[in-house]
């Protein structure tokens, strides 16, 4: 495929979002589709590298559009973003086919952010019980707004989302009390006049990297980093080179002092990149998972021996599926 086609790959939230609000021309129906993804995944297995086990599929999955995943710290629970659309050919045909079955038939849009014709993400989470994953269920955030990249704390959610129609992704927060979730409210001094997506926050709430599209340095998507002082975010700081090159840097996870990202540097593919920091130094990234399409939206569980992502695959009929997938650490035991 050609490199153009990659860097619509890589920038898949945030594009389908402005995407579906700016267009104007008519969107070509299209019944819902019979595809055999599982043969789509076995023709286009992750190649991982050592250390790690070989990708498996996660059992919430079907044949719609997964994305944005993250898993809680000790791997019981997993938001994510769905639509029974495939995202991709939408974008760049203004086709809309529907790949996958609808996870709630009974949602009725909000009226803070209607619907129209678009297919509209939504956040879900499943949890595991007894080792055993529970049907997904939509998360109480996104009934009034399609709420994108939830991550997961005790008692908190960061998350990014357009809280007005036709206006760039922001990211916002909720915080919990007992089983109910207070207001959205937005981030201070963290957001700026570009797009900001994908917010990872340490658990003592005290630090976050997230990737924005705010002109700096680096030409593409970059990813960026605060803490707070004081209880009070300061001014994001851009992560230096090696971590940020002049492709799209996106979706960063921090675990311990390894960083984990995606980045489409060098060939215009999307792939997951780690890197190490030694003092106040970052190594050279390493890629962790490579595909035929696109990898991306790392994410761990706190012991590390977990590392759940999602894998873009396109059909034998040329239309595209994304799928969360986990690999398992060989040397966490």
């Amino acid at each position: 495929m050609k490199k153009k086609k990659f860097i619509f790959i890589g920038i898949i939230i945030v594009i389908i979002l402005l995407v579906l609000i700016s267009s104007n021309k008519d969107v070509e129906e299209e019944n819902q589709i019979n595809i055999n993804w599982e043969s789509t995944r076995q023709k286009d297995v992750a190649i991982i590298s050592e250390g790690w086990s070989q990708p498996k599929y996660l059992e919430v999955n079907n044949s719609g559009w997964e994305d944005s995943a993250h898993i809680s710290p000790k791997g019981d629970e997993i938001y994510f973003m769905y639509g029974n659309v495939d995202h991709l050919t939408f974008v760049t045909k203004g086709k809309k086919v529907e790949i996958g079955p609808s996870r709630d038939p009974d949602f009725i849009c909000g009226q803070e952010y209607p619907c129209g014709q678009f297919p509209r993400p939504d956040t879900f989470y499943a949890k595991k019980i007894d080792g055993v994953w529970q049907e997904a269920v939509p998360h109480p955030l996104t009934i009034k707004w399609p709420v994108i990249g939830m991550f997961p704390m005790e008692e908190k959610a960061y998350f990014h989302m357009e809280k007005n129609l036709g206006s760039k992704t922001d990211i916002y927060s909720s915080i919990k009390t007992g089983e109910a979730w207070g207001a959205i409210t937005m981030v201070e001094n963290i957001n700026s006049d570009g797009a900001d997506d994908d917010p990872w926050v340490s658990q003592d709430d005290n630090e976050m990297m997230f990737w924005s599209e705010r002109e700096d340095k680096f030409k593409g998507k970059n990813i960026y980093q605060s803490r707070k002082v004081d209880g009070v975010w300061q001014k994001a700081e851009l992560l230096p080179s090696p971590i940020n090159s002049d492709g799209n840097d996106m979706q960063p996870f921090r675990h311990e002092d390894e960083l984990y990202f995606s980045s489409d540097r060098g060939d215009g593919k999307l792939k997951i990149y780690s890197s190490i920091k030694n003092g106040e130094e970052w190594s050279d990234p390493k890629v962790v998972i490579r595909s035929n399409v696109a990898v991306g939206e790392p994410t761990l569980t706190e012991d590390g021996k977990y590392l759940y992502f999602v894998q873009i695959f396109e059909s034998a009929e040329g239309y595209f599926s994304t799928d969360i997938m986990y690999i398992e650490s060989i040397a966490v035991q």
